[in-house]
């Protein structure tokens, strides 16, 4: 399922723009088994940015799970299983989903996803990721509509073909999503600890109840 979805992105992601590359354009190496077939004769992989692990597989080379992870020295970061010197460190795996107000968003990975943000212990959004089903009758699958808040895109051999959200060239680029103006995303630097990185992501938002996202200024109005 995810393979058909990351030969979309990889099929998107044929440039890096001054330096920035968007975070979907790195998820293949955030599972495991894909990580570990490039892993080398000791067997090493990346888990996060500043960590290192180790590949444990199957005698088939699936089903592998990255532990012992040890930390880097410092000044060193984790990159294609070495830990090298640098300072600009790439995400292994995608940043957490912020909700920045309450309401629901797509999945800017997978269409046949949306999250659902909604206030936890009265005060704090928490977001609950939540995926779209299929017809049990004839086994049509759908992907999420942020236009209709409902999973109601039909698609192709049950596959995604288009991302939710466009790929992020550079930081504060923005744009309304999915058709649907109340929803507005914003192009950003993935941080890791106190790091900023490279990496960019769309952190979404919603404009208030009436009010519509106006690109050319970045207001709702």
């Amino acid at each position: 399922m995810k393979s058909s979805i990351l030969a979309i992105v990889v099929a998107m992601l044929t440039t890096v723009a001054d330096g920035y590359l968007d975070y979907r354009g790195l998820l293949s190496r955030a599972e495991a088994n894909a990580t570990c077939q490039d892993a080398g004769r000791l067997g090493l992989a990346c888990s996060s940015c500043n960590e290192i692990g180790r590949c444990l597989c199957n005698s088939d080379g699936r089903n592998c799970t990255i532990t012992g992870y040890q930390p880097c020295p410092a000044g060193r970061i984790c990159k294609q299983g070495r830990c090298v010197v640098g300072s600009i460190c790439t995400p292994e795996k995608p940043p957490e989903f912020l909700c920045s107000s309450p309401g629901m968003f797509p999945d800017p990975y997978d269409c046949k996803a949306y999250y659902f943000c909604a206030p936890c212990d009265g005060t704090v959004l928490k977001a609950v990721r939540v995926a779209c089903g299929e017809d049990l009758a004839t086994g049509t699958k759908y992907g999420y509509n942020p236009a209709t808040y409902v999973c109601s895109n039909r698609l192709t051999n049950g596959e995604c073909t288009t991302l939710p959200i466009p790929v992020c060239k550079r930081p504060f680029e923005m744009g309304v999503v999915g058709g649907n103006s109340n929803l507005y995303y914003t192009c950003l630097n993935v941080t890791v600890g106190n790091q900023m990185t490279s990496t960019l992501y769309p952190y979404q938002d919603a404009c208030e109840l009436g009010r519509r996202y106006n690109v050319a200024t970045g207001t709702c109005a």
